[in-house]
């Protein structure tokens, strides 16, 4: 049988398509030069998101001057001391737990922190506002994160490695918040006067009118800030300040049209800056290179749950659903505190819990700023 025979059929048909040399062209001399060719050609390379560069800055910049005004519309604090007493005071105790906890986890890291060949991705300066910003999340929320980073200048690559590393410990704070809780106690939670404190209804439809106010309304904040903030403080610390002044002055109906609005494209805005800066943030590699964060959030989240439980609840007699909720409203925020409160059939602390959470993202910024200054002098004295 001859050698075509006994080919392949697969392999015939490679040979069938082969190129052939063009007249004239030595058959071995064309057949290096497309190996050659073959050896070099690399498929291209298609990427959903561009590159990092300087465009995710000005996203980020915009985005965050939009969603500090409009998450803070609901920032009533006539509301929160009104009807929220008594859980406001659990809110102070976890407050001040994460304030200890930042200032014990950062003496526990502060020498990583500030050491480029242990930081991963922090540059020189970046991780005592890294850890600044972390304190103000655990304060307030994402909301007073990114604006304590955007405020200091952190950079890209180290928001990112912060996000990431909060996000973990987050994944075991809260399963252990939900166990701490148990079945959960289904009443005895009322006002100071003795009525009953109920459930929110369901929050109304948001229609275009809605955004489209609550957008310009941020847009006004905005841009007043930036013309009108002191150097010390800065644009966003500002808007924080104007739009808390707005929530808590303006008529009520005024603030439960906008404010429903304000979350909902608040939050989108925050999608919109997370997801930018994690594409500017560099490789997962990268970003998991940062054991000093670590070791930092695990202080910090140690100490938040033992100074809650043992000192809130244990010491000073704060019942635990209310220790509990004032905690993971500081961690969580208002969304995660109502969700808390809900699965756990403590229904009459679900509308606190969003108010105090809404008292995070007001006063999470200026804390989240006065640990970085105290970081700071830390860091250069050589704490």
């Amino acid at each position: 049988m001859r050698d075509g025979a006994r080919r392949d059929p697969l392999e015939r048909s490679r040979c069938a398509h082969a190129p052939t040399a063009p007249p004239g062209v030595n058959v071995h001399q064309f057949d290096r030069a497309t190996l050659s060719t073959d050896r070099r050609f690399k498929p291209p390379q298609t990427t959903v998101l561009p590159p990092p560069g300087a465009h995710y800055a000005a996203v980020q910049s915009l985005v965050v001057a939009l969603a500090t005004p409009l998450l803070l519309l609901g920032a009533d604090l006539r509301v929160v001391f009104e009807d929220t007493k008594r859980l406001t005071r659990a809110f102070a105790v976890g407050s001040a737990a994460t304030a200890v906890g930042a200032v014990v986890g950062f003496a526990a890291a502060h020498s990583w922190l500030s050491s480029s060949g242990v930081a991963g991705a922090l540059g020189p300066d970046d991780g005592y506002k890294v850890a600044a910003a972390l304190a103000a999340k655990s304060i307030g929320g994402g909301l007073n994160y990114v604006a304590v980073a955007s405020a200091l200048g952190v950079s890209a690559s180290a928001m990112s490695a912060g996000i990431v590393a909060d996000n973990v410990f987050a994944l075991v704070y809260f399963p252990v918040v939900a166990a701490l809780a148990g079945d959960g106690e289904r009443d005895g939670f009322e006002r100071e006067d003795g009525t009953s404190i109920v459930a929110p209804p369901p929050p109304p439809a948001v229609d275009v009118g809605q955004m489209l106010a609550a957008l310009a309304l941020a847009c006004v904040v905005s841009t007043a800030s930036s013309r009108v903030a002191p150097p010390s403080l800065g644009a966003l610390p500002t808007a924080t300040a104007f739009t808390v002044l707005f929530a808590t002055l303006a008529p009520r109906r005024v603030a439960a049209y906008l404010a429903p609005a304000g979350d909902l494209v608040g939050n989108a805005a925050l999608y919109v800056f997370f997801a930018s800066a994690g594409a500017a943030g560099g490789s997962i590699s990268q970003i998991f290179s940062t054991p000093a964060l670590f070791l930092y959030l695990g202080v910090l989240y140690a100490c938040h749950l033992a100074i809650v439980w043992f000192a809130g609840h244990k010491g000073l007699g704060i019942a635990k659903a209310e220790a509990l909720i004032g905690s993971n409203a500081c961690v969580g925020g208002p969304a995660t505190a109502a969700a808390l409160a809900r699965s756990k059939g403590w229904r009459a602390l679900v509308a606190p819990g969003i108010f105090v959470g809404n008292l995070g993202n007001a006063v999470g910024t200026f804390a989240g700023l006065a640990l970085a200054a105290g970081f700071r002098v830390w860091t250069r004295g050589g704490g």
